[in-house]
């Protein structure tokens, strides 16, 4: 009996039939109205509610294009994280503009006489020209215009920064200044103050506060004859009410607080003087006040100097070169060796020469500072640049700090190919990229971009012909990241859908626009959920046609929770609005 049961299970080979042992999975439910029963129910309570409600976005997306719609003569920037407003700067670079998004569903009555059902996008023709027309105006409605640089300066249209509770923007302009007209105290203010190239301009720089509600400028702060790299918010980080300014050409670090009403309240200078303990430590060691009190004139050696002409390390850097110093010392009581020192004082000429070129806001309280030797940074000391990169041309170095400004304490140094600092990114990667609500799609809580990420990682590996270490210090230059530069869209989830990272993904700098629709993928079934048309070569005017070795760019714009999408492209001087919207009209 048990030998005929055990037969029918069984193949002509022997072999027993994986289905009868190993019953296939299941396919989870996709239809909209099982999971909004789901929803309304709670029949999934082991998943968090808001990751489960997350996948109603695979049923509701935008899986209509409307190409070349007309737009006002501005330049759309991004959405608020509540996605309230959609922010624009003027086309003068001069005022903010604000728009308020009136919902998804804007546009049903425009488009209801244009079916769904035969092709998913609306084409340039003069057939739908009131169609192009209209449809910026049924989705926003200008609520402030407000002008921002007054006094000659413009607008930078990569830097801008939300707070978390939405309620502030922070935007920065520029003007530009001649040497004729700025003093040498003004352009050297530190000992380490970077001498300006032929290639480099110093510029004024004017950090803005706006009230989004109130549509005005609350506060500002000034910086002037200064480096400050902000595009991309390079050089600027907001971490909560906390705001940090890195003056690469003075390497000052600015802290400042943002007060509840919006007030930019300063705190710090992290550079010369880390603390004002220092700076009142420093003015103590010069006895001034010992030689005032006796009524005596004051020695030359003991009167101050100007401050690019101090010889003693500025209190940050003293701080990493005595950590640094520690930290060999103790390894070589530990080894029972002195090689760790004697590494220590081989690299000593380049501890010196390091600059702070990047930094981010790990928490409230710690920075990740970047220090690097560039030869655009370093042009007053070339001799060691030189003398060191004929023996190694890998030589020029990188260092991460993370340093506790509160405390004044550096807690570590991690050299450029530090396996301690790539497994905290690989491991923690939202602890350094800070991504806005609950779409975070990173490689430490995300399968699907972890395994992106190994994918990525291998390749750096093959083209460093197997060096793992320079692997390593590639995947290490992304740090430290910078601020708000992720799209909170649950579109771009790779544990919803699937699609091409070289031609779409989280990050918001510009990409090359692809010949063919972009195609998001259903991760549950595999099967086209809805594609992105971005203006095909064949569907443009004839004035339009890109050359074949002319690239256009393109960037995204994604509502954070709606299915909207909006594509903007630049050829030559035409900037090119696509509307990719949620349209059904079974007509």
């Amino acid at each position: 009996m048990n030998e005929s049961c055990d037969n029918d299970h069984t193949g002509q080979n022997g072999y027993r039939f994986l289905s009868t042992e190993f019953p296939k999975r299941k396919r989870p439910r996709n239809n909209i109205v099982h999971r909004l029963f789901d929803r309304e129910y709670n029949l999934h309570p082991r998943f968090h509610p808001f990751v489960f409600n997350n996948k109603l976005h695979q049923n509701v997306v935008p899986n209509f294009s409307i190409e070349r719609a007309e737009h006002p003569n501005c330049f759309l920037r991004k959405f608020t994280y509540d996605g309230r407003y959609l922010m624009a700067f003027s086309s003068d670079i001069t005022s903010v503009e604000l728009y308020e998004y009136q919902g998804a569903a804007a546009a049903a009555q425009l488009l209801h006489l244009i079916p769904s059902g035969d092709k998913d996008y609306l084409s340039y023709g003069d057939e739908n020209a009131e169609i192009r027309r209209k449809i910026f105006s049924c989705f926003f409605k200008r609520r402030h215009t407000i002008t921002v640089a007054m006094d000659g300066g413009q607008l930078s249209r990569e830097c801008s920064l939300f707070t978390d509770d939405n309620r502030f923007l922070i935007v920065a302009s520029i003007s530009s200044t001649s040497e004729a007209t700025t003093s040498f105290h003004d352009r050297y203010q530190t000992n380490e103050s970077i001498p300006m190239s032929h290639r480099s301009t110093y510029e004024d720089y004017k950090f803005h506060i706006i009230d989004i509600d109130a549509g005005r400028v609350v506060d500002s702060i000034e910086f002037k004859t200064d480096k400050i790299q902000i595009a991309n918010n390079h050089g600027i980080y907001l971490y909560k009410n906390v705001f940090a300014i890195l003056s690469v050409q003075h390497q000052i670090i600015h802290l400042y607080y943002i007060l509840p009403n919006g007030e930019f309240i300063f705190n710090r200078k992290i550079g010369r003087f880390c603390s004002e303990e220092d700076r009142l430590l420093f003015e103590d060691s010069l006895m001034q006040s010992m030689y005032r009190r006796l009524n005596q004139p004051i020695p030359v050696s003991h009167r101050p100097v100007a401050a690019f002409r101090e010889i003693p390390f500025n209190a940050l850097k003293h701080r990493i070169i005595t950590f640094a110093f520690l930290q060999a010392k103790r390894q070589s009581i530990e080894y029972g060796s002195p090689k760790p020192l004697c590494q220590f004082y081989h690299d000593f000429d380049y501890l010196v020469n390091l600059r702070m070129l990047k930094m981010q806001l790990l928490d409230e309280e710690h920075l990740l500072i970047k220090y690097e030797q560039e030869y655009s940074l370093v042009t007053y000391n070339q001799f060691i640049i030189s003398k060191y990169d004929t023996y190694n041309q890998t030589k020029l170095w990188n260092l991460f700090v993370v340093y506790n400004w509160k405390t004044t304490e550096v807690i570590n140094i991690y050299p450029q190919h530090s396996q301690t600092l790539l497994y905290a990114y690989e491991n923690f990667c939202n602890y350094f990229r800070h991504p806005y609500g609950y779409y975070p799609c990173s490689p430490s809580n995300n399968y699907y971009a972890h395994v992106a990420y190994e994918v990525f990682k291998q390749s750096i590996i093959e083209n460093r012909n197997g060096n793992y270490s320079e692997a390593v210090r590639c995947i290490l230059s992304l740090l430290p990241h910078h601020a708000q530069l992720l799209t909170p869209s649950p579109y771009l989830d790779l544990s919803l859908f699937s699609y091409d990272e070289k031609v779409i993904g989280l990050n918001e700098k510009p990409r090359h626009t692809s010949d063919e629709p972009i195609r998001f993928f259903n991760r549950n079934t595999d099967r086209l959920s809805f594609r992105m048309h971005t203006g095909q070569p064949q569907r443009l005017p004839p004035l339009l046609i890109p050359l074949p070795n002319n690239r256009r760019l393109i960037a995204f714009i994604f509502h954070p929770t709606d299915p909207f999408i909006i594509s903007v492209q630049r050829y030559n001087s035409q900037y090119l609005l696509y509307f990719h919207i949620r349209h059904f009209n079974p007509l």
